[in-house]
């Protein structure tokens, strides 16, 4: 906040505006607005809370810089110490950087905060519950549920930005799988979807349908006896659509009829040369790559 000047005399000397970083002896009366940090390196999912100063019960805007120009994003309160905490929200699931600062009701601004937003793959994994399975498990299945995981991950979005999907494997297969997925984050190879198949009523047909990248479905082999590796938790189909299965000249799903020629390589489709592909095959996954091209297994 820009004090009025004081008048000693005829001289007028006008107060400076002071924006500064938060020290032990920051006063929040002082009219200043603190920042904890100028400088955030987050997972794009995620949102890190910025902590500082300010005049007691102010009010505070966050403003983000876009396009030449501050905009307001957030508005907060100082609590009576003084003190204030907020999470930054702005741009979530881009992979950029953006700068933020926080004004007060009285004009006085903080220190330029920069957040740069980036791409992890940020796993997590756990132990399978019947909850997870619950359309894609039944007693008589050649594994039980207890022997796989659930495992979640962050991936790149046919948008440009990152989701949060989430697969069922065995639990012996997930750490080369998550090793492969890294590779896509660093590739940049889009994934349309990724959901457990009992987001679909346990249909392979309607999550193809859906472009969506599964792994464990208790079922049978596609036009064929016995249980298919997706039954054990180990295999996977990415991108169904840009990835078809094709058997006698049909297509599934249908909207994969787009990608039948495979010399046409666009975003999202397992070829040869593609980075994701040989992640999994270099790590013992076999690539079914003469016509079922969404399908790894190991």
């Amino acid at each position: 906040m820009r004090r009025l000047p004081l008048v000693l005399g005829l001289v007028l000397i006008p107060a400076p505006v002071v924006a500064t970083a938060p020290t032990p002896a920051a006063a929040s009366g002082a009219g200043r607005v603190t920042v904890s940090t100028t400088r955030v390196s987050q997972d794009t999912l995620r949102d890190p809370v910025l902590r500082g100063t300010a005049p007691a019960g102010s009010r505070l805007t966050v403003q983000v810089r876009l396009g030449g120009r501050w905009r307001a994003n957030r508005h907060l309160t100082a609590g009576r110490d003084g003190r204030y905490s907020v999470p930054l929200s702005y741009g979530r699931g881009a992979v950029a950087t953006f700068s933020h600062r926080v004004v007060s009701a009285q004009g006085a601004v903080s220190p330029l905060v920069t957040l740069r937003r980036t791409a992890v793959l940020a796993p997590a994994v756990r132990r399978t519950t019947r909850a997870d399975v619950a359309k894609t498990w039944r007693p008589g299945c050649p594994v039980h549920y207890s022997r796989l995981s659930t495992v979640e991950m962050n991936h790149w979005g046919f948008d440009g930005r990152m989701h949060r999907g989430r697969i069922v494997l065995a639990s012996t297969a997930t750490t080369s799988a998550l090793q492969a997925f890294q590779v896509g984050i660093s590739s940049k190879f889009p994934i349309a979807a990724m959901r457990e198949v009992s987001a679909y009523g346990g249909s392979d047909e309607r999550s193809m349908a859906a472009n969506n990248t599964s792994a464990f479905n208790c079922r049978a082999i596609t036009n064929g006896k016995g249980w298919s590796k997706h039954s054990f938790g180990r295999a996977i189909d990415v991108n169904p659509v840009q990835n078809p299965y094709i058997y006698k000249g049909t297509v599934s799903p249908a909207a994969g009829r787009a990608y039948r020629n495979r010399a046409d390589v666009r975003p999202g489709m397992m070829v040869a040369s593609n980075p994701l592909t040989r992640a999994f095959t270099s790590r013992g996954w076999t690539w079914l790559s003469s016509y079922d091209y969404q399908h790894v297994e190991k």
